[in-house]
């Protein structure tokens, strides 16, 4: 196999997996120029899932040769995929120099590295919670839901295509099959009837958006296509039970955690373990979380006011960004790496039921300003703004006008 690639291009299945890492490691010691090119799903007729292209150029002379490699990692959205066929431009790019005698060449292909090696020292989830996936059966899923109560039957989350799940609503509920007989695994005995997040645990969508967490107060139930998220008992501290809950929804549907998931996590089911190690922000958002997440609740997507008037009800969108920067702001990332994070996140859909519009500033040239600062300087622009119209004209131009 590894003299093919010589030819300089070689279709893989999927860098992640494992039986191509090897091909992978041997292109990384052999040239010294590599890019592994990410393609949406639909480039290949037959094909229903995304394809990569492995491009391996200049070629090492000799095997003495310890020269470093350098690595990069291309994406083309599926909006994008138009343009890329004129313009050869990928949607996102990372790259990284890697000396393949001291490193893994894989390590270099995994996308926002260097963001996750700023946050190699944060807490993780999996330290302040329990996260276990919902109810299995011993026959078919698909009937194991009613839409009436029954003996046997809690209230609760069957399936996520049913729009049962957004971020931050929860939706339509069923009742779930809960008699003994019926079930596989353990997980009927977790505490389903206590306050915990509900998160999705399959794909939301083939872009980087997949996670969807929502909090529950009602003791529902769910299906395997979900996670319940509990909060241990040594984590709690200052701050109630409820806020703690919102900030770690907040936290799963922010774009950090999404694109761990995506990073870390190439699976059709999301798996537990790369759950728990979603890194948590060192600064509490506490109560600054609670007023977004109630405001985004009781919001709508057609009411946003304009881009000068602040005064009536803000767009759902504007509210949900806000959220972002908030969860970010606590982060304390650089800048550079929090460009490169909402420029990531910039492919796909994002499970919300509105439209979400694209980060700004995400350009290679657009500042340093992190997303909250953003927000708050065009805030108070439209502020100045409005307080400029809203300013009476002097006599002079009022007489002009009069006159006209």
């Amino acid at each position: 196999m590894v003299p093919a690639l010589q030819h300089r291009l070689l279709r893989v299945a999927a860098s992640s997996n494992k039986k191509f890492r090897h091909i992978l490691e041997s292109v990384v010691s052999r040239y010294r120029d590599v890019e592994v090119l990410r393609l949406p799903e639909g480039v290949f007729r037959h094909a229903g899932v995304g394809a990569e292209v492995l491009i391996a150029q200049n070629l090492r002379k000799s095997v003495s040769d310890k020269s470093e490699t350098l690595v990069r990692s291309s994406e083309v959205g599926r909006a994008e995929l138009r343009d890329f066929e004129y313009s050869l431009r990928p949607t996102t790019q990372v790259s990284k120099l890697i000396n393949p005698a001291q490193a893994p060449g894989l390590i270099g292909l995994m996308p926002l590295r260097d963001l996750w090696e700023e946050l190699s020292s944060y807490p993780r989830l999996g330290s302040v919670a329990s996260i276990h996936r919902g109810l299995e059966w011993n026959y078919d899923q698909a009937n194991a839901s009613r839409s009436s109560a029954a003996a046997g039957y809690s209230r609760g989350l069957h399936r996520f295509v049913d729009g049962g799940l957004a971020q931050f609503r929860i939706g339509q509920t069923t009742y779930l099959d809960r008699r003994p007989t019926k079930l596989r695994g353990g997980a009927n005995k977790y505490h389903w009837d206590q306050p915990k997040v509900i998160c999705s645990a399959a794909r939301t969508s083939r872009g980087h958006w997949r996670l969807a967490a929502a909090v529950d107060k009602d003791g529902l139930v769910v299906s395997q296509q979900f996670f319940g998220i509990w909060l241990n008992q040594t984590s709690q501290g200052a701050l109630s039970h409820s806020i703690k809950l919102l900030s770690i929804a907040a936290i799963l549907n922010s774009p950090l955690s999404n694109a761990f998931s995506f990073c870390h996590d190439s699976q059709q089911r999301l798996r537990v373990e790369t759950m728990k190690g979603i890194p948590l922000p060192r600064v509490d958002t506490g109560s600054k979380v609670i007023y977004l997440v109630d405001a985004y609740l009781a919001s709508r997507d057609d009411e946003s006011v304009g881009p000068l008037f602040q005064q009536g009800l803000r767009s759902a969108s504007s509210i949900l960004m806000e959220i972002d920067a908030l969860i970010l702001a606590a982060y304390d990332l650089p800048p550079r790496l929090e460009r490169e994070l909402l420029r990531f996140m910039s492919v796909g859909e994002r499970p919300c039921q509105h439209d979400f519009p694209p980060y700004p500033g995400i350009s290679k040239d657009a500042g340093a300003l992190p997303l909250l600062a953003r927000l708050s300087v065009n805030r108070s622009e439209r502020v100045r703004a409005w307080g400029v119209l809203g300013t009476p004209f002097s006599n002079e131009v009022s007489n002009v006008f009069e006159i006209i």
